[in-house]
């Protein structure tokens, strides 16, 4: 829609940065939930599953906080 890098030195353009950031982060979340907790399960379950869950509350923030900032998009002009 913007057909290039959005600019951050406008509001749509900062607020796209930080909807961009949040989502690498919760997919890294995600990935090391998958690829190092999960392996590490076997060995430790009660303090794996422990931090798991911590992380999965976690991801369901930073979830929320993408949802918030598509809403704000979705009510900005991106070429204001």
């Amino acid at each position: 829609m913007l057909g290039s890098f959005p600019d951050p030195r406008n509001s749509y353009g900062r607020i796209l940065l930080f909807k961009i950031s949040l989502f690498v982060a919760m997919v890294g979340l995600a990935v090391y939930n998958r690829y190092a907790l999960v392996s590490r399960m076997k060995s430790e379950p009660a303090k794996s599953l422990g931090t798991l869950s911590r992380n999965v509350a976690l991801e369901q923030i930073i979830g929320f906080g993408v949802l918030m900032d598509v809403s704000a998009l979705g009510l900005m002009d991106p070429y204001a």
